[in-house]
């Protein structure tokens, strides 16, 4: 397992900034390329903006997988008040848009194809993305079209994210209120990011 790669910086002059107990310390730092690699400036930006706009869309899939692992969490909670009846019909919902809570829907090679889920979508790209950025090199006319072909779903499944938490889960709490019994959260700072960002890219690496 491992978790998704940040894209290779271009080379050139950054500035890191390192906040934290209230002070702010600040470095300036070059990033210059091997000088045994003779790849394009304009090739290795190719590389990069595909790479950074995959990135991005891993951020997207990952944020409301640590929301729903959240509620997840909450629903499977021997303390949870919520009906058997209403975490079931929820649960089924979060498995078309996220997958199943033990990676199922992640895209796993050799496993059935199923339906695209937030799992499935975040692995597909993380895989290409490492693919990609394994080579100094512009991508291939086939990885660019793997990349959209990819991405496709996620914009769908965001937005059916975002409507299970308008609807769905605004009416249970709205229950859970009416009796007054604890709400549910998806409050993304209880859990343990570094297991939830864990990746298996399927490789031999």
């Amino acid at each position: 397992m491992c978790s998704s790669d940040l894209p290779w910086v271009m080379p050139g002059a950054y500035t890191v900034r390192l906040m934290a107990g209230g002070e702010s310390l600040v470095e300036q730092l070059t990033i210059v390329m091997d000088p045994r690699v003779k790849t394009s400036r304009f090739d290795l930006e190719q590389q990069f903006n595909l790479a950074h706009t995959m990135y991005d869309q891993m951020l997207q899939a990952t944020k409301a997988l640590h929301e729903i692992t959240v509620l997840r969490d909450q629903l499977d909670s021997p303390s949870s008040k919520v009906s058997h009846k209403a975490a079931e019909d929820l649960e089924a919902k979060l498995r078309k848009i996220a997958g199943g809570e033990e990676g199922e829907g992640g895209g796993r090679r050799g496993g059935p194809a199923g339906p695209a889920t937030l799992s499935s979508v975040r692995t597909q790209l993380a895989r290409l993305e490492h693919s990609i950025e394994n080579a100094d090199a512009a991508p291939t006319t086939s990885q660019t079209a793997g990349a959209a072909e990819i991405a496709k779903p996620l914009p769908d499944l965001l937005e059916q994210w975002n409507q299970l938490k308008s609807t769905d889960l605004k009416a249970i709490n709205q229950q859970l209120r009416n009796q007054n019994l604890p709400l549910l959260s998806i409050d993304t700072r209880i859990i343990d990011h570094g297991v939830e960002d864990q990746i298996e890219y399927g490789d031999d690496e």
